[in-house]
This record gives structure tokens, sequence and C-alpha cells, in this order.
């Protein structure tokens, strides 16, 4: 039906009984996930189906489709990585990238740059569908025991009584909680990736990470640590001939003019970390090598 499938691995950060990271666990999206997944998926479509066909109201489940200028960066961005891209790529031309990009270093940054270029799913009274899911109809019914646009729809199935809260008030206060809940999560899996990056450079302060640019800007460029699922950034100002180096837009690269080095998309690099904030969440590196010509 067109929807994508990116076969993202589980990042899980094991801990120990005070609550301090020892280990990060990747669980492997293998066969056994994506049955129960796609199991979930369809019970979710047939219950939206089946309200709407009734003339009932509920909470869907809706995602738009992205902006054509974010899908265009995201198709550079490939390009620059050396996947090729038809100049008009349809849904299935999506797949088969993420397919191929499977096989590489940069699937797993290929996938997060992708669903960064679309727009978040919300709920709302009014159905537009679900773009990334392909599906017309889709509502959130699976968990009433932890979501609360679930247990609103387990009410519409079951009881004969329209319920009388307002749902579209409803849906709009747990889409703002959703944002809320997954950026809390996201701060608290990052002090322990932090931490468990402080331990390492206490044991090893020299240190040294080999890693692949993920994105430049005209101040620095970003690059991720696979052994930590940690993206980090290194300023401009902290290369030695930081004067020497200027931003090539069209290229979307650093390049010195006098050496002729350039950092781009998918160039190798080695960093060491200098300084690490667990109050600010934020870490200093440096760059150990330049890249060749």
């Amino acid at each position: 039906r067109g929807s994508i499938e990116f076969s993202l691995p589980d990042v899980s950060i094991k801990l120990d009984e005070k609550g301090m990271p020892i280990g990060i666990q990747v669980v492997e999206y293998d066969i056994t996930h994506q049955l129960v997944e796609e199991y979930m998926l369809k019970a979710n479509e047939i219950v939206a189906t089946h309200l709407s066909n009734e003339g009932k109201t509920l909470s869907f489940r809706i995602h738009d489709k992205p902006d054509e200028e974010n899908m265009r960066e995201f198709f550079s961005l490939a390009k620059k990585l050396g996947f090729k891209v038809p100049p008009e790529p349809t849904n299935e031309d999506v797949q088969l990238l993420f397919d191929e990009a499977k096989r590489s270093p940069f699937g797993p940054f290929l996938a997060t740059a992708f669903i960064r270029s679309m727009k978040l799913a919300y709920y709302s009274v009014d159905n537009i569908g679900h773009f990334g899911l392909g599906l017309e109809y889709y509502t959130h019914f699976t968990s009433p025991i932890r979501r609360y646009i679930d247990l609103m729809v387990h009410r519409a199935l079951f009881e004969t009584i329209e319920p009388e809260e307002d749902l579209e008030r409803i849906s709009l206060l747990c889409s703002e909680k959703e944002r809320l809940s997954a950026r809390a999560e996201q701060s608290v899996s990052l002090l322990k990736k932090l931490r468990l990056l402080e331990v390492s450079h206490l044991k090893n302060p020299k240190e040294i990470f080999e890693t692949v640019i993920c994105s430049v800007k005209p101040f620095g460029f970003t690059f991720e640590l696979p052994q930590f699922i940690y993206e980090g950034f290194l300023p401009l100002s902290n290369l030695l001939n930081k004067q020497d180096f200027y931003y090539e837009r069209e290229r979307g690269s650093l390049r010195n003019r006098r050496t002729g080095q350039i950092f781009q998309v998918g160039t190798k690099v080695k960093v060491r970390l200098k300084k690490l904030d667990l109050i600010t969440q934020k870490t200093d590196w440096a760059l150990v090598e330049e890249p060749k010509k």
C-alpha cells in the first residue's frame, strides 16, 4: 500500500540496581516484532474503519504528507551519501533506497533523517488519513491501559451512549502531552548515554573515535558515535586552521581554501572528547586528524 519500512533496531540502555547505565543493548527488528506490529496496525485500522462506517465520533491518528522542500533536502542527502535517487521518486523508490541503505553504515542515520523530514503524527477528529502507514482510516485502539485516546476509542466501540467529552479538545491535549512525554524520554536517554560516555572518557581520556560526518553547517558538522548511539557536534572554531575554511552551499561542505581538504556528509573523521557537561548535556570535541584531499 506504499508505507515505508525502516526496520530500525530498538535501542535499550542497560542499568544497574542504582540506575546507573552500564551498556547499550540493540534489539533487532526481527520477524516476531514485525508480526506483532502488523496485527496491531490491522486491529487499529479495522476499528477506525468500523467506527467511521457506523457514524461514530472518534479521534483519528492522522499523519499529513511531508513538505516538498523537506523531501528534496532528504533526497539530496541520500545522493551525497552515494545512493541513487530518481528525479521523481515514488514511495516504492524510497523503500528500495532503505533496503539498500540497510547494507551500508548509513542505514540508521538515513532512516532518522527521513523521519525528521516528515511531519509529526497527531490526534484529530478530522480524518485526513495516515501518510506514513499508507492508510485511509487509522486510530489508536490497542493500548487502553497506557494511552487515553485508546480508552476513548474503546468507549466509542463498546458503549451504547455517545460520549459527552469534547473529543476535539481531548485530541489536542493528548497530542501535546505526547510531545512532552517524548521530549522527557529523549532527555533521560541522552543523559544516560552521556554518563556512559563519561565513564569511558575517565578510563581513557585520550580515546579516539572513528566516525562519519552526518551533516554539515557553515559553523561546523555533526557526527555519530555508533557505540553510544550518540550524535556529536564539532564547531568550526575547534579546527586549528578555521580561518582557511569556507562553506560551499551547493555541495553542503566545508572546504579548506589553502589545502583543499573537504568536510562533507559521508567523510570519515577521527575525533577525541575534550570535555563533557552533564548539567547542560553538552560535549566538546577535537579533531584528531583532518581528512585527506
